[in-house]
C-alpha cells in the first residue's frame, strides 16, 4: 500500500517570523492519502528550517495539512505515519509561494526485514528527490512524467527514486528508477513482501506498455 502526498490545504500556523518586506511569508500545504485515495488523518508534518527551527502539525479528518508563515529558504520535511516508513526530503520555499511536496510513504515491513523504501534510501541517501509513488496500475502519462524527472535529475546528478507498486498474477512487487549523484539511472524490481531487491544499469529507460524499460 502506497500513501500519496499531493497539494490542498488546511490548518494555520504562526510564524518564523523576522523577514523583510521583500520576503513575503511562504506556507507549504498538502494531502495524505492510500492509494485507493481514502484519506489518512493523523499523519504527522514536520518542516525544519536550516538554522534547525522546527514546526509540526498533523492531518486533518480529510487528509490535509498547511504550515503557514514560513521564511522563505530550503527546508527539510518529514513525514510520518504509523504501519509505514518516515519519509524525509528537502525543498525549497520561494517568498510568497505555496510550496506543495508530491511525495508518499510506502507500508513498513515486518521488524527484521528491509523495506523497499528503506533500501531505496540506501541507494540514494535521504535528500533524494521523489519522482513519483504509484500502485498499479499507473497511467503511461504519469510515468513519462516521471521518466522526465528522473531523466533531468540524473542529468544534474542529484539523487532520485521513482517506484510503482503492482500484483501480477498473484505475486505482489513493483519496480522503478533510481539514480545517485554519479548522474546513473537504474532499474530497480523487488519481489514478494518487498524484500526481493534488485537494481541493474539502464542506460536508456523508457515507458512501454505503462511499464518501465530499459533499451540497449
Amino acid at each position: 500500500m502506497v500513501a500519496v502526498i499531493s497539494v490542498a490545504a488546511s490548518l494555520l500556523f504562526a510564524g518564523f517570523g523576522g523577514w523583510s518586506t521583500a520576503q513575503r511569508p511562504a506556507f507549504i500545504s498538502g494531502v495524505i492519502t492510500d492509494t485507493t485515495g481514502r484519506a489518512l488523518p493523523g499523519g504527522k508534518i514536520t518542516v525544519i528550517a536550516e538554522d534547525g527551527e522546527r514546526r509540526t502539525t498533523v492531518t486533518d479528518s480529510a487528509g490535509l495539512y498547511r504550515i503557514d508563515e514560513l521564511r522563505p529558504g530550503r527546508y527539510a520535511i518529514e513525514a510520518t505515519m504509523p504501519g509505514f516508513d518516515p519519509r524525509t526530503t528537502n525543498i525549497q520555499v520561494l517568498p510568497g509561494s505555496d510550496a506543495v511536496w508530491s511525495g508518499a510513504l510506502l507500508v513498513g515491513a515486518p521488524v527484521g526485514e528491509p523495506s523497499v523504501e528503506r533500501q531505496v534510501m540506501h541507494f540514494t541517501g535521504s535528500d533524494a528527490l521523489d519522482c513519483g509513488r504509484y500502485a498499479a496500475p499507473a497511467s503511461e502519462a504519469a510515468l513519462q512524467r516521471s521518466l522526465t524527472c528522473a531523466l533531468a535529475s540524473a542529468a544534474a546528478r542529484r539523487p532520485f527514486s521513482v517506484v510503482v507498486q503492482f500484483v501480477d498474477g498473484g505475486t505482489r512487487g513493483g519496480e522503478g528508477l533510481i539514480g545517485g549523484s554519479d548522474g546513473d539511472v537504474y532499474l530497480l524490481t523487488y519481489g514478494r513482501g518487498e524484500t526481493s531487491f534488485r537494481v541493474k544499469p539502464c542506460a536508456s529507460p523508457q515507458v512501454a506498455r505503462a511499464r518501465f524499460t530499459c533499451q540497449p
